[in-house]
């Protein structure tokens, strides 16, 4: 059974000011929306099983089979060409969440699917985004005479997503981006740092994906940022992150 992630959506609009007030007040940051214009930014991460091979069939048995690491680059190709004609209200990154999950529904291979959505002003300013939790960690252990204590430390887990934008004199979009996904490697993996009643205490592996860049788009367009493959146990995998930006006027 495939398991999606929630979709996870933030909105970060705050910029600080001073409050006016008798000489001698101290000045603090209140939240306000800004006056110019706003990119709204989503980011869409998938991914998808293939065949051992690296293909994949949709729809009828002697369609083109879909080959492993152009999945997402075909995906995006689609959102482009019918974003012009997109419901009211809907989204390029819902209408690409919504392709995946049609056709993909009636198979075991959409392991995960992610939205994001952040909005960002165009002074170049960061928005930071985070989705995960944070775990404990054991990094160390100490023996004193009364006994082992456990050195605990938490770690960030899941996925961080952080982006600023500018609007150039022709109306394109200037991003700056960068994406990380991080978990902890399975127990075995860890290395050892202790040995309690006869049972190994280890210190987990952390796994960690990365990605940072800068891209130019027009309003609207959505783009390949990545595309990482696996291939393990007779299965292919392809993890691919798509960004969409939309100007947004106050």
């Amino acid at each position: 059974m495939s398991r999606f992630c929630l979709i996870a959506v933030a909105a970060l609009l705050f910029t600080a000011v001073p409050i006016v007030g008798q000489e001698g007040d101290s000045a603090a940051p209140v939240p306000q929306t800004p006056s110019g214009p706003c990119v709204r930014l989503e980011v869409l991460i998938a991914k998808v099983a293939f065949d051992a091979d690296g293909q994949l069939r949709l729809g009828e048995a002697d369609a083109e089979p879909n080959r492993v690491g152009m999945l997402g680059a075909g995906l995006a190709a689609k959102m482009n060409e019918e974003k012009a004609s997109l419901a009211a209200g809907l989204t390029a990154g819902t209408a690409g969440a919504n392709l995946l999950l049609e056709s993909l529904a009636k198979t075991d291979r959409l392991q995960a699917l992610e939205r994001f959505q952040l909005v960002l002003t165009t002074d170049g300013k960061d928005v930071i985004l985070q989705d995960g939790r944070r775990q404990p960690r054991v990094t160390g252990v100490q023996t004193s005479s009364r006994g082992q204590v456990n050195n605990v430390s938490l770690e960030n887990m899941g996925t961080l997503i952080s982006g600023s934008a500018r609007l150039t004199p022709t109306g394109k979009i200037r991003l700056n981006i960068a994406v990380e996904r991080s978990a902890f490697a399975p127990e075995e993996c860890g290395t050892p740092v202790a040995v309690s009643d006869g049972k190994t205490i280890r210190t987990p592996r952390v796994d960690t994906t990365t990605l940072e860049t800068e891209l130019l788009l027009a309003d609207g367009e959505t783009e390949v940022l990545a595309s990482l493959i696996h291939a393990a146990d007779n299965l292919v995998t392809e993890c691919f992150v798509l960004v969409t930006p939309k100007i947004l006027k106050p």
